[in-house]
C-alpha cells in the first residue's frame, strides 16, 4: 500500500494532509474488498475453485475459516482507518491552529 504523498505537502498545507486521508481510505476500501466473499474477486474465485476440487465437511469447515479470516482482517483495516483517519484528522487541527498562531492578519503596520 503505496501512499503518493511528499512530507512537504504534508508539512506545508491542510490539503496535503486531506489528500493523505483520502488517499488512505481509498487504499483501505479497495483491500476491504478483497476481503469480501460476496465480491468478484480472487477469494470468490478462490472459494469457487476450493469447491471445484474439494468436497466434504472439511471443505466447508476451510472456507468458513477462510471467509472468517477475511471478516477479522475487514474488521481490523476499519479499526485502523478509524484512529489513522482520527490521528490525522487531529494533526490538521493542531496545524492549523500553529498557523493561525503564528500570523494574524492585519499585525503588520508601516
Amino acid at each position: 500500500m503505496a501512499l503518493g504523498m511528499s512530507a512537504a505537502d504534508i508539512a506545508v498545507s491542510t490539503k496535503g494532509i486531506n489528500q493523505l486521508i483520502t488517499q488512505f481510505d481509498e487504499k483501505c476500501k479497495a483491500a476491504k474488498k478483497v476481503c469480501d466473499p460476496s465480491q468478484e474477486n480472487a477469494l470468490s474465485a478462490l472459494i469457487k475453485e476450493i469447491k471445484k476440487y474439494w468436497v466434504g465437511t472439511d471443505r466447508d469447515a476451510f472456507i468458513t475459516d477462510l471467509k472468517n479470516a477475511c471478516k477479522s482482517l475487514s474488521t481490523r483495516i476499519d479499526y485502523y482507518m478509524k484512529e489513522i483517519d482520527m490521528s490525522l484528522k487531529d494533526y490538521d487541527a493542531k496545524f492549523t491552529q500553529v498557523q493561525t498562531k503564528t500570523y494574524t492578519q492585519g499585525t503588520i503596520k508601516v
